[in-house]
């Protein structure tokens, strides 16, 4: 399967925050872009892994109770129930 942002579902998030989301068997894909200082809330994934790439800026990321602050190349996996 091939896809890309155009197939992707577009939401817009409190403060600014839009993503665009693929939802599948067990896993997700996300394209975030945060306007800058904005939070995106503490939250748990009950039904798919999550995946994540940084293209650019810095963010900072709590998963299984480790934080870290991520920049342009770091990846990311939030594991179901995390």
């Amino acid at each position: 399967m091939f896809f890309n942002r155009d197939n992707m579902e577009r939401q817009e998030l409190d403060e600014g925050i839009v993503r665009y989301i693929y939802s599948g068997n067990g896993m997700q894909l996300v394209e975030y872009h945060f306007p800058p200082q904005r939070q995106f809330p503490l939250h748990r994934h009950e039904s798919n892994e999550q995946m994540g790439l940084v293209i650019s800026g810095r963010i900072g990321l709590e998963v299984d109770g480790h934080e870290r602050i991520l920049g342009p190349g770091d990846y990311y996996l939030s594991l179901i129930h995390i």
